[in-house]
């Protein structure tokens, strides 16, 4: 389990990327680092096209290293502060110092959803699927996915890591992740996939769905 808490060094763009030169980037930058290093981000899937209102904060892509990171692994927990060598210490022993470790609530409890919209809804969604079953016959499609956008409203605002820590005693075998990089914008999931993971020379991934 890993935490990080703002930025020691932000990479980000809205516009079109060369993915070869942002992963040198990357490379070059953690390559060069005193220490082992990461950086937490990601990007969209597609350049093309337009993006909706809800991901336009999160831009094209966005890496993060984070100022202070907390890991757990092995049961052992770390906690460290990452810095650029043109940074004044006392600048960052001022954020620091105003770094804050809140006791957990037990009794927190996330909002009720008041109102839910799905897009496409039930009828949109039974044209879909009689569309795609026969665009298969004149053999047009030999795989298709289809996909539904449920849009929920609750009666209070959303605390992300709460709900990040929900989703973790309901779905104890994924891979749980919370980009939160405004305070009232996050990007919180529960994948049961992993891409991949390399360590070294040796790269484990699971293929689900064909994938």
């Amino acid at each position: 389990e890993l935490a990080g808490s703002g930025g020691a060094d932000v990479i980000t763009g809205d516009g079109s990327v060369d993915y070869h030169v942002l992963m040198e980037t990357l490379h070059d930058r953690i390559n060069s680092a005193h220490g082992s290093v990461r950086y937490f981000g990601g990007l969209r899937f597609s350049m093309d096209g337009s993006r909706e209102e809800a991901w336009q904060r999160f831009q094209a892509y966005r890496f993060v290293l984070p100022r202070f990171e907390v890991v757990t692994r092995n049961g052992a927990t770390t906690f460290a502060c990452n810095m650029l060598t043109s940074e004044n210490e006392e600048g960052v022993e001022a954020e620091l110092s105003d770094l804050v470790f809140p006791d957990t609530r037990l009794d927190e409890r996330l909002g009720a959803p008041v109102t839910r919209h799905d897009l496409p809804d039930k009828d949109g969604w039974c044209k879909n699927v009689q569309a795609a079953l026969s665009a298969f016959e004149p053999e047009k499609y030999e795989k298709v996915v289809l996909a539904r956008k449920a849009t929920l409203e609750f009666d209070q605002p959303l605390d992300a890591a709460l709900l990040l820590q929900a989703l973790k005693a309901t779905t104890p075998q994924c891979f749980l992740f919370c980009f939160q990089p405004f305070w009232d914008t996050a990007f919180v999931g529960a994948s049961p996939e992993r891409l991949y993971r390399r360590d070294g020379d040796l790269i484990r991934t699971e293929a689900i769905a064909g994938s």
